[in-house]
């Protein structure tokens, strides 16, 4: 191994002997290559032999793996972590795993490739939970190069358990209590310049242990938390400008943190216990709640906040206790329905939830009429409350002409060339919501159906990428018919044939088998045609009629239509559509046949043997 690995994975380890094994060993196992990894793992005193495996690890992979054993336990994994950087990772990049979680076998080649890609100081790897473990998911939705973290979710992600440069974190240590991923986490990302997420790979697998030993799942001192939490927002606000960013990040750290003690955990508490947390809460509320941060909040936290602030326990304890809370619109609002509401002299605004009630939407189903409209299937309303109005609506993306197509099916015959894009309006009184439609889909049901032509232009559904979102590509501005077929394979066969495959794709998805149904072939000139029927779904072989160059047409089926397009404006590089000329008969005649890409399609010059030879030595004398 060289001096510099690609990643040094640290591993904390206490009492893992179980689960040691699958982590360790699905480290060791990365496609990334052994010679890339080093792997540092710290006992941190463990007693069920977890000692003794690491050691084991450390003499069969000299090299590669390091160890360190403290004596006595430390109660988190913080402290291991520090020994791990104090140790002097070699890695050009650190990952931190712990010892009862692993990785997918690709997960450090595709993490490193994505930071070197992208100049990322911190990749996000995309988390999976096993047995039900809950995970982070917000900020997963897609790759993300350059993630902003005032905007973006991924600081709502605050586990170390990330590809960090090394240089990033060499400076920075994990503190000795519980919340250490936040605080270190929070420090790392405001130092660092390029956050990126790396959400197409199932990077890292969270178990919860059936033992409960988890190094951060043991029992927690509720009214310290409270106090961790201020610290990380000291460190914001001594980092960030005031501002939209600053409260975008005290936001999070209030709700998770100070207001995120009063769940069922609080309930099950003594009085004298509630009035001791009540009183940190808010003496922290105190210090970083502003209007601003609060008209982020919905009234699941802007309740907790007004009664802890003025000390209504005996409400607080009926608001934390209720479920499935209902909703009421009065014109333009909507106000959850918690307990109190207009009894306790508490403020409407505490209870408004017009921007917080989620605009709930689902694609069903998405497929061609028999007589060529086409049918989406869809569900939306907003969470809680019945809706008045539920519509689709179709928007050109360059222009801003919305069309409501109404109920049934949609003809697209009624959209103009452009790029429509499918939301649905969803409307509770006066309070209307917009959202974009497909997302949230049924995958079984709601392939990306072909193309159809429709008032004489190709109308293409397609889903949106990164976002996934429903389009309609009409006139081919996003995807040109002729873009769909991609030449494979170009060669003569053993009867002298030129058999041709290609695959097709429609909106960036594989074709259904005979998108193609033949190869037409046009002579320049007098315009003499041959048609090669697809003879398997991919593949046709064409015996020329005669000499003259001859242009290849994909014939693609757009319903009960057809439309022929140029073949070969994408194929496969290299020899496989390119292969030597070659000897054929053209009727009757011996001729050549050379093939070429001279105007980006791909074209056949067939020319009679004799008169290739004639020129060829006309070439040669000349010369």
């Amino acid at each position: 191994m060289g001096e510099t690995p690609a990643v040094t994975v640290i591993t904390p380890v206490h009492n893992a002997a179980r689960y040691l094994k699958q982590c360790v060993d699905s480290v060791l196992d990365q496609t990334i290559g052994i010679g890339e990894l080093e792997i540092i793992l710290v006992d941190d005193g463990s007693t069920d032999g977890s000692g003794e495996l690491i050691d084991d690890y450390a003499r069969r992979y000299p090299g590669v793996v390091r160890v360190f054993h403290h004596d006595e336990p430390s109660g988190g994994p913080g402290r291991p972590r520090n020994t791990a950087l104090d140790l002097g990772p070699r890695g050009e990049y650190v990952f931190f795993l712990d010892a009862d979680d692993w990785l997918g076998d690709e997960a450090l080649e595709r993490l490193v490739a994505a930071a070197r890609r992208w100049g990322s100081d911190v990749v996000l790897a995309k988390m999976v939970g096993v047995g039900g473990y809950p995970v982070p998911v917000t900020m997963f939705r897609h790759d993300q190069p350059r993630a902003d973290l005032f905007t973006s979710r991924v600081y709502w992600s605050l586990s170390a358990c990330k590809l960090w440069r090394r240089e990033l974190i060499a400076g920075l240590r994990f503190p000795h209590h519980y919340g250490e991923d936040q605080l270190f986490s929070t420090r790392a990302y405001l130092a660092a310049e390029t956050i990126s997420v790396l959400a197409s790979y199932d990077c890292l697998y969270l178990r919860g242990r059936e033992d409960g030993g988890n190094m951060t799942a043991g029992p927690v001192d509720q009214v310290a938390r409270v106090g961790h939490y201020d610290e990380i927002c000291e460190l914001i606000t001594s980092s960030v400008p005031p501002g939209e960013g600053r409260n975008f990040m005290i936001y999070r750290n209030l709700v998770h943190g100070p207001l995120g003690r009063f769940g069922d955990r609080y309930l099950a508490q003594s009085r004298e216990e509630k009035e001791r947390l009540v009183e940190a809460v808010a003496a922290s509320l105190g210090r970083w709640l502003d209007d601003g941060i609060r008209a982020r909040m919905s009234p699941y936290h802007r309740l907790r906040a007004y009664c802890v602030e003025h000390r209504l326990l005996g409400l607080l304890d009926e608001i934390v206790a209720a479920r499935n809370v209902p909703v009421r619109a009065e014109h333009d609002r909507l106000f959850q329905l918690y307990p109190g509401f207009r009894e306790a002299g508490v403020p409407d605004t505490c209870y408004d939830a017009t921007r917080a009630i989620p605009l709930w939407r689902r694609l069903t189903s998405l497929d061609w009429t028999a007589d060529g409209r086409l049918a989406v299937g869809w569900e939306a309303g907003l969470t809680g409350v019945a809706a008045d109005d539920v519509r689709l609506t179709l928007t050109e993306r360059e222009t801003g002409e919305i069309l409501e197509p109404g109920p049934g099916p949609l003809d697209p015959a009624r959209l103009t060339p452009g790029v429509w894009d499918v939301s649905v309006a969803v409307r509770v009184a006066a309070v209307e919501r917009t959202g974009r439609l497909g997302a949230d889909r049924d995958h079984e049901r709601t392939e990306v159906p072909p193309p159809r032509l429709a008032a004489g232009h190709v109308a293409q559904p397609y889903y949106t990428d990164p976002y996934g979102n429903l389009s309609i590509d009409v006139g081919e501005r996003v995807f040109p018919l002729a873009r769909a077929v991609r030449l494979t394979r170009v060669t003569p066969d053993a009867a002298g044939r030129l058999a041709v495959e290609w695959e097709v794709t429609f909106g960036r998805r594989p074709a259904p088998a005979g998108a193609v149904r033949a190869l037409v072939w046009r002579r320049e000139g007098d315009g003499a045609r041959v048609r090669a029927e697809a003879a398997e779904p991919g593949s046709a072989a064409v015996e020329f009629p005669g000499p003259g160059v001859w242009h290849a047409y994909a014939e693609v089926a757009l319903g009960e239509e057809t439309r022929l397009v140029r073949a070969g404006e994408r194929r496969a590089a290299g020899k496989a559509t390119r292969p030597p000329a070659y000897k054929t008969r053209a009727g009757a005649r011996r001729c050549v046949a050379r093939t070429g890409y001279d105007d980006g399609g791909l074209s056949v010059s067939v020319e009679p043997l004799l008169r290739a030879r004639l020129r060829k030595l006309v070439r040669t004398i000349l010369r």
